[in-house]
């Protein structure tokens, strides 16, 4: 009978994860939506959202302290249950970016960043939300495939934003617009975090600590 509720309650913890990623998804989602459209509506959907995942992210905490304490679990349930806990932190990271971008849904100059910046935009935050979607599939499906394949896609938001950064740095020859730059930042960290989740789907699965980023 415990080991019967120990499972359910492991079962119920994987299932609030996946409801983290979704949620983060579409807040992420929301949040660039905002600033394309420069819909404060749309922003302030977004900021209300964010208790959500923090209480998410307790409940996560919680339980999986509580089956370790008192259910004493095998290896393998442990290894989930820390990377239950380490992927619910990654993911209300990635809602607070989100609602750190909409922030920037009434950007004053936004009608002024030029049509080459918004492709790169666009691209970077396309990219970003592959990554979130896949990630959150490897881990409901232990892909490590997919896991390798998804953090690969990092490499293209990195060279975007630091060309970005580079740009600021050496005098602003493009004229990148600071308030996109910090943008673009948040964007980055999100697929940062896309990516610790697929090493922790690595780790789970492998039980081996692999550096993806």
């Amino acid at each position: 009978m415990l080991r019967q509720q120990y499972q359910q309650d492991m079962d119920k913890m994987k299932k609030i994860i996946l409801h983290m990623g979704a949620i983060a998804y579409d807040m992420f989602e929301q949040s660039m939506d905002a600033f394309w459209n420069q819909d404060e509506e749309l922003a302030k959907d977004v900021t209300e959202m964010d208790n959500t995942p923090d209480m998410l992210e307790r409940s996560i905490e919680v339980t999986a302290i509580h089956l370790i304490s008192l259910q004493q679990p095998l290896a393998r349930d442990t290894r989930e249950l820390i990377c239950a806990i380490r992927i619910a932190t990654d993911l209300e990271r990635v809602s607070d970016h989100a609602v750190d971008i909409s922030e920037y849904a009434l950007y004053e100059q936004r009608n002024k960043v030029s049509d080459d910046l918004m492709e790169s935009l666009t691209r970077i935050r396309q990219k970003t939300g592959d990554m979130l979607l896949g990630a959150m599939k490897a881990y409901e499906t232990r892909d490590i495939e997919l896991a390798y394949r998804i953090a690969e896609m990092d490499d293209d938001i990195d060279v975007v934003f630091w060309n970005m950064r580079t740009s600021i740095m050496n005098g602003n020859p493009y004229d990148i617009p600071l308030q996109v730059l910090i943008l673009a930042e948040h964007i980055e960290r999100i697929a940062d975090y896309a990516t610790n989740i697929c090493e922790e789907v690595v780790y789970l699965v492998k039980y081996e600590h692999v550096k993806l980023n």
